[in-house]
């Protein structure tokens, strides 16, 4: 396992532990930079690049489709659902922490067709 997983398991327990993710085989996980865990109905795509970390969220449905975790935070704290004091980061823990207080948020976003607010678009990777 990549050092990166190895990271990605440490750091979102919850994904694995209590909501059933496991991490995808990729044709190109760009030198062990990019990680995808998938659910029975959704993913999520992790990109660790230099100092930086960005995750993207996406439906198994459409697995080359996906949405900026920000994109959708951002939605949820216009829509009053997020706390209006969160901060940006591109740390890892910091976004662990935020998907796991919205995760029930965020997947209710994703997994109700024709409920996605307008601002939400899926972009292609």
């Amino acid at each position: 396992m990549s050092q990166f997983k190895d990271e990605i398991l440490q750091v979102f327990p919850y994904l694995f532990e209590k909501l059933r993710f496991e991490f995808v085989d990729l044709d190109n996980d760009y030198g062990g930079n990019v990680v995808v865990a998938q659910s029975d109905t959704m993913r999520i795509r992790f990109v660790d690049d230099r100092a930086d970390f960005f995750l993207d969220i996406g439906q198994v449905a459409d697995p080359d489709r996906w949405i900026e975790f920000y994109k959708i935070i951002n939605t949820l704290k216009a829509e009053g659902r997020v706390h209006s004091e969160y901060k940006y980061s591109n740390k890892v823990r910091s976004v662990s922490r935020l998907l796991e207080l919205y995760f029930s948020q965020i997947q209710n976003v994703l997994l109700k067709k024709g409920s996605a607010p307008s601002e939400i678009r899926l972009g292609r990777f």
